[in-house]
Protein backbone atom coordinates (compact mmCIF):
# COMPACT_ATOMS: atom_id res chain seq x y z
CA UNK A 1 0.00 0.00 0.00
CA UNK A 2 1.32 3.65 -0.95
CA UNK A 3 2.06 5.82 1.84
CA UNK A 4 -0.42 9.62 1.72
CA UNK A 5 3.37 11.83 0.83
CA UNK A 6 3.29 9.37 -2.49
CA UNK A 7 -0.30 9.68 -2.96
CA UNK A 8 0.19 13.25 -2.97
CA UNK A 9 3.15 13.25 -4.99
CA UNK A 10 1.01 11.21 -7.59
CA UNK A 11 -1.63 13.15 -7.32
CA UNK A 12 -0.05 16.50 -8.48
CA UNK A 13 2.05 14.93 -10.89
CA UNK A 14 -1.23 13.70 -12.45
CA UNK A 15 -2.17 17.24 -12.77
CA UNK A 16 0.89 18.56 -14.23
CA UNK A 17 -0.14 15.93 -17.52
CA UNK A 18 -2.12 18.48 -18.26
CA UNK A 19 -0.02 21.62 -18.18
CA UNK A 20 -1.76 23.20 -15.00
CA UNK A 21 0.52 25.40 -13.06
CA UNK A 22 0.80 26.40 -9.02
CA UNK A 23 -0.95 23.29 -8.06
CA UNK A 24 -1.11 23.55 -4.65
CA UNK A 25 -2.13 20.33 -2.10
CA UNK A 26 -5.36 20.90 -0.19
CA UNK A 27 -6.67 18.16 1.60
CA UNK A 28 -6.39 14.01 1.96
CA UNK A 29 -8.01 11.56 2.57
CA UNK A 30 -7.76 7.40 3.06
CA UNK A 31 -11.35 6.39 1.66
CA UNK A 32 -12.98 2.80 1.47
CA UNK A 33 -14.44 2.85 -2.35
CA UNK A 34 -15.87 -0.07 -3.83
CA UNK A 35 -14.44 -2.42 -1.27
CA UNK A 36 -10.53 -1.13 -1.73
CA UNK A 37 -8.34 1.38 0.14
CA UNK A 38 -8.51 4.64 -2.09
CA UNK A 39 -6.86 7.98 -1.37
CA UNK A 40 -8.77 11.22 -2.12
CA UNK A 41 -6.19 13.99 -2.63
CA UNK A 42 -7.94 17.31 -3.40
CA UNK A 43 -5.39 20.11 -4.93
CA UNK A 44 -5.60 23.27 -6.31
CA UNK A 45 -4.57 25.59 -9.09
CA UNK A 46 -5.65 29.52 -10.11
CA UNK A 47 -8.33 29.47 -12.44
CA UNK A 48 -6.88 31.41 -15.95
CA UNK A 49 -7.03 34.92 -15.94
CA UNK A 50 -7.49 35.50 -12.69
CA UNK A 51 -5.58 39.06 -12.23
CA UNK A 52 -6.46 42.70 -11.70
CA UNK A 53 -7.05 45.32 -14.91
CA UNK A 54 -3.57 46.39 -14.06
CA UNK A 55 -1.17 42.61 -13.32
CA UNK A 56 0.06 44.64 -10.80
CA UNK A 57 -1.84 43.13 -7.55
CA UNK A 58 -2.61 39.23 -8.83
CA UNK A 59 -6.30 38.42 -7.06
CA UNK A 60 -6.23 34.40 -7.75
CA UNK A 61 -9.42 32.63 -7.84
CA UNK A 62 -8.67 28.71 -7.55
CA UNK A 63 -10.01 25.60 -9.19
CA UNK A 64 -10.06 22.66 -7.22
CA UNK A 65 -9.91 19.31 -7.92
CA UNK A 66 -10.40 15.62 -6.21
CA UNK A 67 -8.12 13.04 -7.35
CA UNK A 68 -9.02 9.48 -6.51
CA UNK A 69 -5.59 6.71 -6.66
CA UNK A 70 -6.04 3.04 -5.78
CA UNK A 71 -4.21 3.17 -2.30
CA UNK A 72 -3.00 -0.56 -3.60
CA UNK A 73 -1.28 0.16 -7.06
CA UNK A 74 -0.74 3.67 -6.94
CA UNK A 75 -3.01 4.16 -9.80
CA UNK A 76 -5.21 7.19 -10.62
CA UNK A 77 -8.65 6.26 -10.76
CA UNK A 78 -10.31 9.70 -11.36
CA UNK A 79 -10.29 13.70 -11.34
CA UNK A 80 -13.10 15.46 -10.02
CA UNK A 81 -14.25 18.84 -9.65
CA UNK A 82 -14.38 19.84 -6.11
CA UNK A 83 -17.36 22.40 -5.55
CA UNK A 84 -16.52 24.61 -2.71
Amino acid sequence: MIDVKKAVELAVECCEEFEIEDIRFEAVELARGEGKPQWLVTVSFPEPGSFDLFGLFRKTFRNYRVVRIDAESGTMESIKIREV
